[in-house]
């Protein structure tokens, strides 16, 4: 993985698709600046300038992730990050209107994007801290304009062992700060041909148990009910309890689609305990 985040500058010429629905956003927007591919992630933010994100199209399908800036360094995966690159990586489904906009849809079917067939976009944010998304409506969207000229990346960083064991380390540290009750993490096995995915298992798995704890009850519940966390690897994204542990299963090979989302997890957690 070359350099940080926000390293380098890039002119890909690559011309848009005609029914990419960023096409004329990213030339309306920037008409003296590049063309850039539909298949390559981009920089985005919001006019206000306090949403800071990076998208990438694929298809039916795209990819999301909100930077660790001084807007979410208050929360537990930046925190867990030590304010690098940035946040969970979220894969959302696109849907398109008759009338030719494309909207974006998290796991819950909540919009998190919309891009309206004259180039325009808004984005919906998630509230970091609840399992109830209040944010799907277009009433409280934030314009949305493209930074060119940016190379960027969504790819998982390499991890080797060493950053697994203290990124466990670190996740129970924090949320035993943050609530009180101590959950260690363990990944049996000592493979180094899996950690990016394990890593990023992790980081969803405490992303989760910060969201439920976040609630008083939820976090009762988890000091009540569940002593550790396991994180195995396995042929798909699963999650089970085993007696008072909670079971994550990763797939190495999946890539985002290898591990459970931090909101699989809850809604998972917010069931089960």
């Amino acid at each position: 993985m070359a350099g940080p985040l926000m390293a380098g500058l890039s002119t890909a010429h690559a011309q848009l698709p005609a029914d990419d629905p960023f096409a004329s956003l990213l030339t309306r927007r920037a008409p003296s600046a590049v063309q850039l591919s539909t298949g390559e992630p981009q920089l985005f933010e919001t006019t206000e300038g306090a949403e800071t994100f990076l998208f990438q199209a694929q298809g039916n399908t795209a990819l999301i992730r909100y930077l660790c800036d001084d807007n979410h360094s208050h929360t537990l995966e930046c925190s867990l990050l030590d304010g690098e690159r940035g946040e969970e990586v979220h894969l959302l489904t696109a849907k398109r209107s008759p009338r030719g906009d494309v909207t974006y849809k998290d796991s819950e079917g909540v919009t998190v994007l919309r891009v309206t067939a004259n180039g325009g976009a808004t984005l919906f944010q998630p509230d970091h801290k609840t399992l109830s998304p209040h944010y799907d409506s277009f009433s409280n969207g934030k314009a949305v304009l493209p930074v060119v000229g940016v190379s960027v990346s969504l790819q998982a960083p390499p991890a080797n062992r060493a950053m697994v064991e203290e990124r466990m380390r670190r996740a129970s540290e924090l949320l035993q700060q943050r609530y009180g009750f101590f959950i260690p993490f363990v990944a049996p096995g000592r493979s180094n041909h899996d950690n990016a995915v394990l890593a990023d298992t992790v980081l969803t798995t405490a992303k989760a148990l910060d969201v439920v704890a976040s609630d008083s009850l939820g976090a009762k519940v988890l000091r009540e009910r569940l002593d550790m966390v396991e994180i195995v690897r396995g042929n798909q994204a699963e999650i089970a309890l085993k007696g008072r542990t909670l079971l994550v299963v990763y797939d190495p090979h999946g890539d985002i689609e290898g591990r459970p989302s931090s909101l699989m997890i809850a809604r998972f957690l917010e069931v089960n305990l």
